[in-house]
């Protein structure tokens, strides 16, 4: 009984979390904006590509005014992405 309701809570703080985290679109946000690693700005055009590109991931923050802050972020290599793929 112990074990399955463990097995429960952690699975209800993955989907939920992970719902949190990807379940948003932020090229439908309005005030968002996205970034390179290094800060370089990024417009909508451009940041849907790097994303369609599949090389990337995105890190959301936000910045001191409450806005979200999307910052692409180069998957080291091809192993590292079939892992966050999994």
């Amino acid at each position: 009984m112990v074990k399955n309701l463990k097995t429960l809570i952690l699975m209800s703080v993955l989907f939920f979390g992970s719902t949190c985290l990807y379940g948003q679109n932020p090229f439908k946000d309005q005030n968002a904006s996205f970034r390179t690693e290094d800060g370089y700005p990024l417009n909508l055009e451009k940041a849907e590509a790097l994303l369609d590109s599949e090389l990337f991931y995105l890190v959301r923050e936000k910045d001191s005014v409450g806005n979200q802050v999307y910052t692409f972020k180069r998957y080291q290599n091809k192993s590292e992405k079939k892992l966050a793929d999994s």
